[in-house]
């Protein structure tokens, strides 16, 4: 347990948030990482804002790879372990082994696909297409619905509308419906749908986005639109 305060720490996160985990990385990690951060740090941010997460970065390091000595590792494990990769710039071969460990170890995981794919964009350390190629590669090697629903669950993450990252992606709008369906094996949610709604707004797809948003509701996700008036437009063209 003072392994995972420390883990914790490392990142800025209160050791409070320990309370679920027992003898490996618990299941909260990976949201409590992404708490941690705060909004992403780009290229051009502020040289105290970077030097303070690069501390942080090479703490969390540190403390993940005590973790890893653990009798139990658990896949969250691996899951802040590629977002350490990211903030610290490793190769992509350093960074694909990893991965490929996470994939034998736990290939259902989708978190840790999710992240990889965003250290393949661009921005940070990718070619323009890496991030779509791996969707699609890590989907057909997983198969059938969980497969798909891995590639919704990267779509989600590279067609971000609010950070203008959408238009720039390619990836196939009939895969990701599939993906979306099969959502039932990990159990729905109120982000995901928002999420959905948002990417068949912006394909013009006006029969999905009708549909995810008269199930919506007024619970309309300020993660996913920024802005109650951007959901509010939306929901509009879609209703009629």
């Amino acid at each position: 347990m003072e392994l995972l305060n420390r883990s914790f720490e490392a990142v800025g996160l209160p050791s409070t948030s320990v309370k679920h985990c027992t003898d490996s990385i618990g299941a909260s990690l990976l949201e409590l990482w992404e708490q941690g951060q705060g909004k992403r740090v780009c290229r051009h941010s502020h040289r105290r804002r970077v030097a303070s997460l690069g501390r942080k970065c090479r703490a969390a390091l540190a403390a993940l790879k005590e973790a890893a000595t653990l009798p139990v590792r658990c896949p969250y494990w691996y899951a802040a372990m590629v977002q350490v990769a990211r903030q610290q710039g490793w190769s992509q071969a350093r960074t694909r082994t990893l991965v490929d460990e996470s994939v034998s170890f736990a290939p259902d995981f989708y978190h840790v696909y999710r992240y990889y794919a965003d250290y393949l964009q661009p921005k940070w350390y990718g070619n323009e297409g890496d991030a779509e190629a791996f969707a699609d590669g890590i989907s057909r090697r997983i198969g059938g619905e969980e497969g798909a629903f891995v590639y919704f669950e990267i779509a989600t993450l590279l067609n971000c509308g609010p950070c203008g990252s959408y238009d720039s992606v390619q990836l196939s709008w009939p895969k990701i419906k599939q993906g979306y369906a099969a959502q039932h094996l990990y159990g729905t949610s109120n982000l995901k749908m928002n999420r959905f709604a948002l990417m068949a707004t912006k394909v013009g797809d006006k029969s999905a986005a009708k549909e995810t948003f008269a199930a919506i509701g007024e619970r309309w996700d300020e993660e996913v639109w920024r802005s109650k008036q951007t959901f509010e437009a939306a929901r509009t063209w879609a209703m009629n």
